[in-house]
């Protein structure tokens, strides 16, 4: 894991600042190994600031909405209860991996140049700078939605046990989304959701490094990541 604690000194290296990306549009970029709080400005164009945040209710209504259709059209083609329910099991179940597999390589990937710090910050650095902003726990939709097309293409050129996989995938992420806003918004003063915010805040606070499993630790202790 020695390689992995250079995303947390980054800013060692590189200066914190404006970044320009494409033209006249640039990234102001905050150190994320200092969390602080508060509500930061993204772009330097106020117009692409609504794409940067997201709202739990809103989330919750798109993608409930996508896996109640999936359920739907997979009990149309005939699945049983018994084999629904399995397949959505296991499609949550890849996707707690995934979450894992994305946040610690995707998330947390160690830039290289300026413009690298600036895409790394904008995709997850901004959450760590800033980690009690409630308008950027849950990613946009101008993210996922992209990501959520995809995966229905290409469950309709493969088979139809793609549906329920595909149904059980998007509640795992839609539960991530929610319990990672819920760990950043409520204070839990007992049980296993009071365990995991501290687990998670260990994340931020103190070993930004490694504990990326956010919606259940198991991947790191399967890969030995935890602390």
């Amino acid at each position: 894991m020695a390689g992995r604690s250079e995303w947390s000194t980054v800013f060692q290296r590189f200066p914190a600042g404006r970044v320009p990306i494409v033209g006249s549009i640039g990234i102001f970029v905050h150190d994320w190994s200092r969390p602080s709080d508060g509500h930061p400005r993204l772009f330097d164009r106020r117009s692409l600031e609504v794409l940067t945040t997201g709202h739990p209710s809103v989330v919750a209504t798109v993608y409930s909405s996508l896996a109640l259709a999936l359920i739907v059209w997979s009990v149309h083609l005939g699945f049983d209860a018994v084999s629904l329910v399995v397949r959505i099991a296991i499609g949550a179940i890849v996707w707690t991996l995934a979450e894992y597999i994305i946040h610690r390589y995707a998330f947390h990937f160690v830039p290289g140049t300026r413009w690298g710090v600036a895409l790394a910050y904008l995709s997850h650095g901004v959450h760590h700078a800033f980690p009690r902003d409630p308008h950027r726990l849950v990613l946009p939709l101008v993210v996922s939605l992209p990501i959520a097309a995809l995966l229905l293409g290409v469950a309709l050129l493969t088979s139809a046990s793609a549906f329920p996989l595909l149904a059980g995938f998007t509640l795992g992420y839609l539960g991530y989304d929610l319990v990672h806003y819920r760990i950043h918004t409520y204070e839990a003063r007992s049980g296993a959701f009071k365990w995991l915010r501290l687990y998670h805040f260990q994340h931020h606070f103190a070993v930004p490094d490694r504990q990326f499993g956010v919606s259940t630790p198991i991947w790191d202790y399967i890969f030995r990541t935890g602390r």
